[in-house]
């Protein structure tokens, strides 16, 4: 393989981990607070459908950013209120989260 083959590889590999970085490192703020929430792919997914719909009906970035923003909002503050107040497992909502994202 040439040089620049292995470069752009590799560049195309770390621009496409960054997302999943942000969010692992989320997790580990979440995880140190003794909370562990398995949805964060589905929150994720989310976030990307309710900013892409926005776009297209819209035309307005800035207002897809914002809607991704309310849609991960959202999806996290449900997933708080069942395990933290009503007590649900957290690994069976979290699973559950990620699946209804998907």
């Amino acid at each position: 393989m040439s040089p620049d083959v292995l470069i752009s590889f590799f560049s195309s590999a770390i621009v496409a981990c960054i997302p999943i970085l942000f969010a692992a490192l989320g997790e580990v703020f979440t995880e140190r607070s003794g909370v562990m929430n398995l949805g964060l792919e589905g929150t994720m997914l989310m976030g990307a459908v309710a900013g892409y719909v926005t776009v297209v009906r819209s035309g307005s970035l800035w207002l897809g950013v914002l809607a991704a923003l309310v849609a991960g909002l959202l999806m996290g503050l449900l997933f708080g209120v069942l395990v933290i107040t009503l007590k649900v497992d957290q690994t069976v909502c979290g699973l559950a989260m990620n699946l209804f994202g998907t």
